[in-house]
């Protein structure tokens, strides 16, 4: 029998191979609004998740590493949060980012990862304390992080945490998350207290193949309050 590595996931346990077929998992991802039940769908979607966003035509994280490189120089640390499988990190290190941080809450995204050998270093995080501690950077990229089907919209006012003043955050959000109120609103809420300040926004394409787009934002941290 002749097996389709496009419809089954060919694995190994104590020596004994096994089929599993693929399952997708893109169309889940919206269904869902709590936080345990999104981080149980990554570590299901993990092992697909990489072929799965490439069928897609995923365009959000080459379109946020390279809205980024319009402030942060190359060779300035950058922290690439939620990193998942490590799509962002690829899409940072492509467009010329060459000291590439990561954090990622969920441990089998997280190995992943790893394995590309993108990251100086990995920060061990949480749904608690979803950011590094005791550590801050000029650049940090989130990639369909702050978004629906996954973070809250909570995290980008955590995000200030782990920003030196005067520091850049690039994020999307896709065309679920901008229909959102709960997430416009958090936009508007730290403008409107002065906590961050927007330099530059760019519609575009998100997931190609589905017709799916993704506003691509970089805001500033406002100085000492």
């Amino acid at each position: 029998m002749t097996i389709s590595q496009d419809r089954y996931h060919v694995g190994s346990y104590k020596g004994v191979r096994y089929l599993r077929q693929k399952k997708k998992f893109f169309s889940e991802a919206y269904k869902i609004d709590k936080q345990e039940d999104i981080d149980l769908l990554y570590t299901h979607w993990s092992q697909t998740y990489d072929e799965e966003l490439h069928e897609l035509g995923y365009q959000s994280p080459i379109r946020c590493a390279s809205a980024l490189a319009k402030f942060v120089s190359f060779d300035t640390p950058v922290l690439d949060f939620g990193c998942g499988t490590g799509l962002s990190g690829e899409a940072l290190k492509k467009v010329g980012f060459q000291n590439i941080f990561a954090s990622e809450i969920n441990k089998d995204m997280r190995d992943i990862a790893t394995q590309k050998h993108i990251y100086k270093h990995f920060y061990t995080t949480n749904n608690n304390n979803p950011f590094p501690a005791a550590i801050k950077f000029s650049g940090v990229c989130a990639v369909g992080v702050i978004s629906s089907g996954a973070g809250p919209p909570s995290l980008l006012r955590q995000s200030l945490n782990c920003l030196v003043d005067g520091g850049f955050i690039c994020f999307s959000y896709n065309d679920h998350t901008l229909k959102s109120p709960r997430y416009m609103d958090s936009l508007k809420d730290v403008q409107k207290f002065g906590e961050f300040e927007e330099v530059f926004s760019e519609y575009g394409p998100h997931l190609s193949s589905k017709g799916l787009g993704s506003k691509v934002y970089v805001f500033r941290k406002s100085g000492s309050r």
